[in-house]
Parts: structure tokens; C-alpha cells; sequence
């Protein structure tokens, strides 16, 4: 096959050798993303909507418990959330500053809670302490808190 390039005063080029890794830019003065309609949602007609609750808690028997307890206060979206399931989104605006006891484990070598709570710290990873006026300031207003307790790794191991 005869190169169309060559001429009799140059040799013709057989073949050019570009290795495999190299690219070649190709430039372009402007990209635009290609314009889509919004997909519409198919409607869903809630009526076909089969409700199973599966939940293993009983509302009523914590609706009792919390009131026995006189903790109902504490949980006031306990019993509404275990009958018709947690909101999704924001939770409602906390109305009082939640702080629970430790759990009793917690009684049990408290040198480990403290030094675990300092190591903490220092990695970054939490803030503090702070005193109950510091935390309202901080998260402008009331909040609430888990209570802490040790667990031990493997029962009867020793390691927490």
C-alpha cells in the first residue's frame, strides 16, 4: 500500500509506535451537561397499602410500665413511636434536658470509664467534660445523654 505522504525523496512510514500508556489530551473549549426532564414518580394509592406491625414490643404494656414508673415524662414519643413507628426526618424539639443515671456496671471499675473517656478526648474524638450549664450552651438549648456502663468483652475474661 502506498503511502499518501511519501514522496520519492522521502522513505515511506510503515507503521508509528505510540506505547500503550500513553494519552493523547483532547481539548475541549466547553462541556455542558445534557438537560433531563424530572422523573415523575409513580403515584401510589395508599388504600393497597397492607400495614403488618411486626414490632415484638407491646405499646400498651409501656404505656402502663411508663406510667407506673412515672417515667412517662421521660419518654413522651415512646408509646406513639412503637405504635405507629419512629419519624423519619428531625425528631420533635426536646422539651427538657434528658440526663438518665449510669448504668450499675458503671459502679463496678469506674478507673476504666475515666481513663477510656480521657483517651477519647485526647484521640479527638469527644469533647469535654463539661458542666450542665457548658452542654445547654453548647447545644443551645436542652438535649439529652446516654447513660455509660462497662460490658465485659468475653463474660468472665476480665476485659471490658
Amino acid at each position: 500500500m502506498a503511502n499518501k505522504y511519501a514522496s520519492s525523496s522521502m522513505p515511506e512510514v510503515l507503521a508509528l509506535h505510540i506505547p500503550l500508556t500513553a494519552t493523547v489530551p483532547t481539548p475541549a473549549l466547553c462541556v455542558v451537561t445534557a438537560a433531563m426532564g424530572p422523573k415523575i414518580a409513580p403515584k401510589t394509592d395508599l388504600n393497597k397499602i397492607l400495614y403488618i406491625h411486626t414490632s415484638p414490643y407491646n405499646p400498651m404494656a409501656w404505656h402502663n410500665a411508663l406510667n407506673n414508673c412515672h417515667l412517662s415524662c421521660s419518654f413522651p414519643n415512646l408509646v406513639h413511636d412503637l405504635t405507629y413507628g419512629s419519624p423519619i426526618g428531625n425528631p420533635p424539639p426536646l422539651m427538657s434536658t434528658f440526663l438518665p443515671q449510669n448504668l450499675s456496671s458503671a459502679d463496678l471499675h469506674p478507673e476504666l470509664i475515666d481513663q477510656e473517656l480521657v483517651n477519647k478526648v485526647a484521640a479527638g474524638h469527644m469533647s469535654g467534660p463539661f458542666t450542665l450549664a457548658e452542654a445547654t450552651t453548647i447545644f443551645w438549648g436542652f438535649f439529652c445523654c446516654l447513660p455509660v456502663g462497662l460490658v465485659e468483652k468475653v463474660p468472665g475474661d476480665g476485659n471490658w
